[in-house]
């Protein structure tokens, strides 16, 4: 709880079995058998398996006959090795884990004359003040293809003797599903992580005691990759044979199968279920692809009508912008003269829908009226089309277009303006790197604005007045903790100097942080961060407050929390 604040059916399946008919004639010679020819599957009474409530503009879609199974995204744990420390790592670990490490460095090659140095062994590597056994996390996404990246957390294990990750390199680990195990009791493997650990850009190396970063837990950005594809299924509402071929078929006329693709995109299991594959072209897109999905009509002969008839329900509900860009963009390039009716349309939902589903389809008509949503806009739709400009493919009146933009009053504005430059490739904006720890923008603005960017992860810092007020709102709801809490309680007060937090012993209160934070929530409708979260060990006597919340509540709180102390 980052901040101080108040407050499927399953489907079911029965199975008929099929008699085959059997017809008996008898000749004139004596008793013919004949065989009648066996009739092909039927399709079950209609077996009613779950109740889709489906959105007129929905309606003759794929997502009006289906749920999707596999959306869930997954998270993958595992223990992992970190090498390349400087004598601040640490070899106090429970028995079990390390047995474990012990024989997962032997099955890669640790300790095998042919492949490690001479006199490595698991025990000696697992020993040295060089390295540290770590906990890794990740979350694969929905539908995660083979391949996918994903970030990773890397913490060091609870109780351990280290000091710091900080230079670290994680050696390949694998990642599974499900809780950390160890033996036979674990998950299958369905990840591996591996990488260099950044701990914190802006922290002075080796300043391990002189401030208050957390140098045991660390990131890994893009160190995950999933070893196999995630799957994702279609759920038929009734089950039906001939819809489950009529959806299987729909899908793949829309995604025929590509090039380096196992599987059809579809394929019918049965009458209740239809298992899709991710083409390789939405790599890293799986959401994307869900949406298109689902928005897929179920006749695709008629593309100019379904899209006539999207038009006509968008205009008449603008509500429905969301999904009508999708519908458009499911139907395709065909679809795009009855798109391009909308570019100037007078109310900005539906005309951004339309600009939408134009850009996604790389449609160069886009450009101009995007361009000027980019200027004229609401602040979201302005944002959204710059972004949109950034995606589509070569074409300088869009570099031309946006560079004005970088001028811009809304720092916001400014920013995105900047990302679509970059990732167009623009050569007015030139990058150096500093210490191989950070990217530096050059970028050609009357405003004042620098772009620091930690080296292969962004973050952006604008030197602008509005920045400078929020440092100030900051400081003011920090002042107001500190004046406030020791007299509701909460006098051992740890004050942060870098950060937006406070961490407060509450040893004196309970030995319960978890319990405690939850009851304060209930009774003073306050949140805050058990120190369980941070320190499995010493966590239980502390909190953590944030006080990057709004202001007037940072003020309220302590009298709130006095109250519910009864002091």
């Amino acid at each position: 709880m980052p901040c101080l604040t108040r407050h499927p059916l399953a489907a079911l399946s029965a199975i008929l079995a099929l008699a085959l008919a059997v017809v008996l004639g008898v000749g004139g010679c004596g008793e013919i058998v004949e065989k009648v020819p066996a009739r092909p599957k039927q399709d079950r009474a209609n077996t009613t398996n779950f109740v889709l409530d489906v959105d007129p503009m929905m309606r003759g879609t794929v997502a009006s006959e289906t749920a999707v199974a596999g959306l869930t995204p997954v998270v993958v744990r595992g223990y992992g090795l970190v090498v390349g420390l400087k004598e601040t790592g640490g070899r106090l670990m429970p028995a079990e884990v390390r047995a474990m490490m012990v024989q997962e460095l032997a099955r890669r090659g640790i300790g095998n004359p042919t492949t490690s140095p001479e006199g490595w062994t698991p025990e000696r590597l697992l020993d040295s003040p060089d390295t540290a056994i770590v906990v890794v996390e990740g979350v694969l996404p929905p539908g995660a293809t083979r391949g996918t990246k994903f970030d990773l957390r890397v913490s060091a294990l609870p109780g351990t003797d280290v000091t710091s990750l900080e230079g670290g390199r994680l050696y390949t680990t694998d990642l599974r599903p499900g809780p950390l195990m160890v033996g036979s009791r674990q998950a299958k493997i369905i990840a591996e992580g591996k990488g260099n650990i950044f701990i914190n850009p802006f922290v002075e190396p080796g300043a391990t005691r002189r401030d208050a970063v957390n140098r045991l837990v660390g990131r890994i950005l893009d160190g995950g990759s999933a070893k196999e594809d995630m799957p994702l299924k279609l759920k038929l509402a009734t089950s039906s044979h001939t819809r489950a071929r009529t959806i299987q078929s729909a899908i793949n006329s829309t995604f025929p199968r590509e090039p380096r693709q196992k599987n059809e995109t579809a394929r019918g299991e049965n009458s209740d279920s239809v298992e899709l594959t991710v083409p390789p072209s939405f790599d890293g897109k799986t959401e994307d692809f869900i949406q298109l999905i689902r928005h897929v009509p179920l006749d695709i002969t008629a593309t100019e009508t379904t899209a006539i008839a999207v038009r006509k329900a968008l205009i008449a509900n603008p509500g429905s912008a969301e999904a009508a860009m999708w519908r458009f963009r499911s139907l395709g390039k065909r679809a795009l003269p009855v798109i391009q009716d909308l570019y100037d349309y007078s109310e900005e939902e539906p005309r951004m829908a339309a600009l939408r589903a134009g850009a996604a389809l790389d449609d160069p008509l886009a450009v101009r009226p995007l361009l000027a949503m980019s200027r004229t806009g609401t602040t979201d739709n302005r944002i959204r089309a710059i972004g949109l400009l950034g995606d589509m493919g070569f074409n300088p009146d869009v570099d031309l277009g946006l560079r004005p933009l970088l001028d811009d009053g809304d720092v916001d504005v400014r920013l995105a303006t900047y990302e679509a430059l970059l990732k167009r490739k623009d050569p007015i904006i030139t990058r150096m790197t500093i210490d191989e720890k950070f990217d530096v923008a050059i970028v050609p603005s009357e405003k004042e604005m620098v772009y620091v960017a930690q080296v292969a992860a962004e973050a952006a810092f604008d030197c602008v007045p509005e920045l400078e007020a929020n440092k100030e709102g900051y400081a003011r709801a920090r002042a107001a903790l500190l004046a406030g809490l020791p007299g509701a309680g909460f006098d051992r007060i740890a004050e942060a100097d870098g950060a937006f937090y406070l961490w407060c012993d509450i040893g004196h209160l309970t030995n319960d942080s978890l319990d405690f934070a939850a009851r304060m929530l209930e009774g003073a409708g306050i949140a805050a961060t058990p120190g369980v979260d941070f320190d499995r060990d010493r966590g239980t006597r502390f909190l953590r407050f944030s006080y990057c919340g709004v202001e007037a509540e940072m003020v309220q709180a302590p009298g709130r929390l006095k109250a519910w102390l009864g002091r």
